[in-house]
């Protein structure tokens, strides 16, 4: 495509959720606007997420039946794969005519120059954004920390039975998260077209040192079982030990005895933050006799929070945005000598809707984080308790069990089992977790 009236950069679900959107509501105007999606990678780089997708957040939608169909399928599931949802927004994209350019490197500065007939171009290229580092300088209305995680991922032989994605539905969970000293979530999922085999996920919360420590292991490169298992701080490798040991019917399948094209086990960890950036659309003008052009963000680019919030919010305020692009094109179908800052205040309630979800959304976060910084003292601290009664039985006869399930995953030493710490070893436990 050679003269694209709308350039979305990032084809990941979020940009082209929005590219859709769009081209269903221009044709519905009769503006007939062409739209190209620029994505970076070959393939989704995190194709192991499911997803939580709350009903709400189809609310708005134009009325298509194919994407009608699209969404009542997505409603009807308690989580979505991420690789699923991209891979079926492909297909609907390529059914409405928009073009996916995949494995293209974008440079922002050149995106004018390189697609001089765009009006709008959107940023939906996620976390670390080159849009808004370009066109926004980074510039945040908040942008806070809140945890970190080892997420741990890896196949075992026990058919899908149910989702298990809440801590509460771990059988006996309150003493195996106590042997282990860490708030764990464990979820298990179906692994497609197999049904012999489940994918468990691990998400250990970690302490800032520890995640330092282990800040290499990203998605785009991650730790695996046969080859970093003994690089892991040793904290993570006994509470890895434990977990195995106390659920052993639940136990890692090495890489080496599945019949895989790709490695499947193995280990990243994830920083969790609720930001919003300062700006959520701009107009852009490199000199007088600039036209101009319109830059929007959205998605992860323009505003991101954890505990499954990302997605939902980004739907949301994609759906609001690709309404208003739609809106900024039709009236210039009625008024075609408008300038460009007419053409952009079409955006102003797509500004104050993103703002407003973004202090919602930041909110719920924070609020859901303090009840998670307690449970994590809670449990560090009852596991030293010398009067517990809610414990494992024979904790080094379970760690041996899991040292067996080390032993099969690699060569390497497995480090030796350690008591609990008493309460008085305990009694400098942060209360900056509580804040």
């Amino acid at each position: 495509m050679n003269s694209p009236d709308i350039v979305v950069v990032g084809g990941g679900p979020i940009g082209l959720w929005t590219a859709i959107l769009t081209k269903i509501n221009t044709d519905k105007q009769n503006t007939d606007k062409q739209i190209l999606v620029v994505e970076k990678y070959h393939e989704y780089k995190r194709a192991d997420i499911r997803l939580k997708i709350s009903p709400d957040s189809f609310a708005g939608i134009p009325d298509n039946s194919q994407l009608n169909e699209l969404v009542a399928k997505w409603k009807s599931k308690k989580v979505l794969p991420i690789k699923e949802m991209e891979e079926e927004l492909v297909k609907l994209a390529n059914t409405l005519g928009i073009q996916i350019l995949k494995g293209k490197e974008i440079d922002p500065k050149k995106l004018q120059e390189e697609y001089p007939s765009a009006k709008v171009f959107v940023g939906a290229d996620g976390a670390r954004s080159i849009m808004r580092s370009e066109f926004f300088d980074d510039k945040f209305r908040f942008n806070i920390s809140l945890q970190r995680l080892v997420q741990v991922q890896y196949i075992t032989k026990i058919p899908f039975t149910g989702d298990e994605s809440s801590i509460k539905k771990v059988i006996d969970a309150y003493k195996k998260l106590k042997f282990a000293g860490y708030l764990i979530e464990q979820s298990i999922s179906p692994i497609q077209n197999d049904i012999e085999y489940s994918k468990v996920s691990l998400r250990i919360f970690i302490d800032q040192k520890t995640y330092t420590k282990m800040k290499g292991a990203t998605f785009a490169a991650p730790y695996y079982f046969d080859t970093h298992l003994h690089e892991l701080p040793k904290k993570i490798q006994r509470v890895l030990i434990k977990w195995w040991g106390m659920h052993n019917h639940l136990m890692p399948i090495s890489d080496r005895d599945l019949d895989k094209d790709k490695k499947t086990n193995k280990i990243t960890v994830i920083p969790l933050a609720t930001y919003a950036s300062k700006e959520f659309v701009k107009v852009r003008k490199t000199d007088e006799n600039d036209p101009g052009t319109v830059i929007a963000n959205v998605g992860d680019s323009a505003q991101a929070h954890p505990y499954f919030r990302a997605i939902n919010n980004g739907l949301k305020t994609a759906t609001k945005l690709a309404k208003c692009i739609a809106d900024a094109f039709q009236s210039e179908d009625k008024k075609p000598t408008q300038s460009i800052e007419q053409f952009a205040s079409n955006f102003k309630s797509y500004s104050r809707y993103a703002t407003f979800r973004a202090y919602v959304e930041g909110v719920r976060a924070i609020i859901r984080n303090i009840f998670i910084n307690i449970s994590k003292t809670w449990i560090e601290i009852s596991g030293g308790l010398p009067w517990e009664t809610i414990k494992v039985s024979d904790p080094k006869k379970i760690y041996k069990k899991g040292i067996n399930v080390w032993r099969e995953l690699t060569d390497e030493q497995p480090p030796e089992y350690k008591s609990p710490k008493p309460l008085h070893a305990l009694k400098n436990v942060s209360r900056r977790r509580l804040k």
